[in-house]
């Protein structure tokens, strides 16, 4: 094989590497600044750590405030459950309290039909009032 052929089917590994380090910048002198986007110039860390204090609080108010204001609105709805009340469990079971114990409830669910339920599987407390805004029809009797 003539040697010219040779030649152009080897990779030159060496070369490449060093068109790479041709093309990086050369560093700066040393006392001076090179300006740019991301310098600061010596300045304030101010705007550095705004962004992250902007986004921990826009989490705060978005997520994490309303979760801690339902579950305090829970606690107080568990903490005044008593014996009458018509609830709805988070499985979607509705039934009225019978008895209150200290870490559970008895829910009736049918006639002669009671069950133990954790005090925090309750996830809503169903009164009269409710039900007579959210059907007002049902409040006045079924008119044909």
């Amino acid at each position: 094989m003539p040697p010219f052929i040779v030649q152009e089917l080897s990779p030159a590994p060496a070369a490449t590497s060093f068109l790479f380090l041709a093309q990086t910048p050369a560093p700066a002198p040393a006392g001076t600044s090179p300006g740019g986007p991301t310098d600061t110039g010596g300045g304030s860390p101010l705007p550095s750590l705004l962004i992250p204090v902007c986004l921990f609080a826009a989490v705060w108010l978005l997520l994490i405030a309303p979760q801690q204001k339902r579950q305090k609105e829970h606690k107080k709805l568990v903490a005044a459950l008593k014996a009458g009340d018509e609830v709805v469990t988070n499985g979607g079971i509705f039934g009225v309290v019978t008895q209150v114990k200290p870490d559970r409830l008895v829910v009736e669910i049918a006639k002669n039909t009671r069950v133990e339920l954790e005090k925090t599987a309750v996830t809503a407390v169903i009164s009269p009032e409710a039900d007579a805004k959210a059907n007002p029809a049902a409040g006045k009797g079924a008119q044909a």
